[in-house]
């Protein structure tokens, strides 16, 4: 099989100003899950268009990720997983954006970062941002926290988050074979982790999504819908909010969080003797999490 068929580009773009491929893929057991949701909102509210695919045959273990059956026109058909690469034009100022939101592929990790690495640098991709998402011990009455690990000062500014350095060790996603395929190339890398209430078991997180869509279109230059995320997001914090007036305990947890809330926003206060985690403590569980395939979706 040629290199066309395995990612065939389905639309020539021409030049690409300042072009940033964004991707999160969906790990087994739903891992991911709130983070592939918000780059999904993206392709659909912004009506965007798929400019390449993979062939699923190569990568996927369908007895893991089975096909789905609909109806259409008075037919059947059969969709199978898959993974494309959609386009996102830039406004004034902003820059072009190459989304990926899929799964994780069950096969062939090389291969897949490989022609993924190939398609990017063939458009001259200057930047890859990988987005996760991870519960963690934070409140849901404070604003989305979003870890930025990268060695790119421009990537920081531009997403207007502090730059913290990589340093995990250990067993890694298909987003990290990618973006280490990448950075080979100089192209700047970033791992964005958006951290969500552990205590809430919504999946996807809809305040989790919005703090995503919000940061993606500084750096894009856009202005995404959110209404039906807004709206969701309300209801599971006035749910949340019940759960909290109903149970003393509940309560006294999240008044916890909320104390530790600041040194974890600020990326200081190691030193904590309340039971949660510091910073060092959560960005250590954070990459154990990435090599955890059991965890609960997030």
């Amino acid at each position: 099989m040629t290199e066309s068929e395995i990612l065939r580009r389905l639309e020539d773009v021409g030049t690409l100003h300042k072009p940033l491929l964004v991707a999160s893929f969906v790990r087994k057991n739903g891992i991911n899950t709130t983070a592939a949701a918000a780059l999904m909102h993206r392709i659909r509210s912004h009506d965007l268009q798929p400019i390449a695919q993979f062939d699923p045959e190569q990568f996927f273990d369908f007895t893991q990720s089975r096909p789905q059956v609909r109806n259409e026109d008075g037919g059947r058909v059969i969709e199978f997983p898959r993974n494309r690469v959609h386009l996102e034009r830039a406004t004034e100022g902003g820059r072009d954006a190459l989304i990926v939101s899929g799964i994780e592929p069950h096969l062939r990790w090389r291969h897949f970062s490989e022609e993924l690495t190939s398609f990017a640098r063939s458009v001259d991709v200057e930047a890859v941002l990988i987005l996760r998402s991870f519960p963690a011990n934070v409140p849901h009455t404070r604003p989305v926290l979003l870890r930025l690990t990268t060695t790119s000062e421009e990537l920081s500014g531009e997403l207007g988050l502090p730059q913290l350095q990589p340093s995990y060790e250990g067993p890694i996603d298909i987003g990290e074979v990618v973006a280490s395929e990448l950075a080979a190339s100089g192209v700047a890398i970033g791992g964005m982790t958006v951290l969500v209430p552990n205590y809430l078991g919504v999946v996807p997180n809809p305040m989790a999504v919005l703090g995503v869509t919000r940061t993606l279109d500084r750096l894009i230059g856009a202005e995404t819908p959110t209404g039906q995320y807004e709206e969701a997001a309300d209801n599971v914090r006035a749910q949340a909010d019940e759960q909290m007036q109903a149970s003393a305990e509940v309560r006294e947890a999240v008044e916890a969080m909320e104390e530790q809330y600041e040194s974890i926003a600020g990326g200081g206060g190691d030193e904590d003797d309340s039971g949660l985690p510091s910073v060092s403590d959560l960005l250590e569980d954070v990459e154990r999490f990435l090599s955890n395939e059991g965890d609960r979706p997030s």
